[in-house]
């Protein structure tokens, strides 16, 4: 993330509860610059922050109250929280479905009881 900011994040977000030694990135959304961050000190620590370049990021005020919030809303809000990024081939669906498909997520269902699983190929 240092390297998206080369002047600090106080140049880009303005004054902030924290600062690069106070944060640490641990999720983000495949191969872009979306990150989720968790605050270490300060007024937030124990939030975690989103940042992502299309400006819909809010640096001072909590993504998530903590890190099992952040899994929960992950989980809620999937496919829209990761916008689209996620898509499968053709060859990943369990469905018979053209060749060059793109499937994209529409539901993420947490505890899928399935007993053939295994015989995909």
């Amino acid at each position: 993330m240092r390297d998206w900011f080369p002047d600090g994040l106080e140049a880009q977000f303005g004054p902030l509860p924290y600062t690069w030694d106070d944060i640490v990135p641990f999720a983000g959304v495949n191969f872009s610059e979306e990150r989720w961050f968790v605050v270490l000190r300060g007024p937030m620590a124990g939030s975690i922050c989103w940042f992502t370049h299309d400006g819909d990021c809010v640096m001072d005020k909590p993504w998530a109250t903590d890190v099992r919030a952040w899994g929960e809303r992950i989980w809620r809000e999937v496919p829209s929280v990761l916008g689209g990024v996620i898509r499968y081939s053709a060859i990943d669906s369990i469905d018979e479905v053209p060749p060059n498909t793109e499937l994209f997520p529409e539901e993420y269902v947490a505890d899928l009881r399935t007993t053939n699983l295994s015989d995909r190929t």
